[in-house]
């Protein structure tokens, strides 16, 4: 995402309205019964459902490790978390909004998620880099 735009809060193209859920929560809070919930129950209703994996888990399923909170490379990979989460949502968001009826993008956490692994100075460090505050 460019700028000071968050992918949770941009906008549809004019015209175009898409439904925007974000799940969040801790390990084995529901997250995915939920989506598995909202896709099945929306879908009925005949509304197309795009999902947003956590960008987080992604990356450390294909092999990254997590650096520690007090690794000089924290920053670096939470930076890289926080842009591709927001590239990802961009991305479905994009897609979703140019589709011919309605459409719903339902979120499996998001950028807001990532602040609740990291130090309060880090999460506002990060934020600065990428250009967006928490109320974008």
């Amino acid at each position: 995402a460019a700028g000071s735009r968050s992918a949770a809060a941009a906008a549809a193209p004019r015209g175009k309205q898409v439904l925007t859920v974000v799940l969040t929560g801790g390990p084995c809070g529901g997250k995915t019964s939920a989506l598995d919930s909202l896709r099945s129950s929306l879908g009925e209703r005949g509304v197309r459902v795009f999902t947003v994996p956590e960008v987080p888990s992604i990356v450390i399923n294909a092999g990254a490790a997590y650096p520690g909170l007090e690794s000089p490379a924290l920053f670096p990979f939470e930076r890289s978390m926080i842009n591709a989460q927001m590239a990802l949502e961009q991305a479905l968001l994009d897609i979703a909004s140019a589709h011919d009826g309605p459409t719903a993008v339902v979120m499996d956490r998001g950028v807001l998620d990532i602040a609740a692994y990291l130090p309060p100075e880090v999460w506002s460090a990060v934020l600065s880099d990428a250009g967006v505050r928490e109320e974008d």
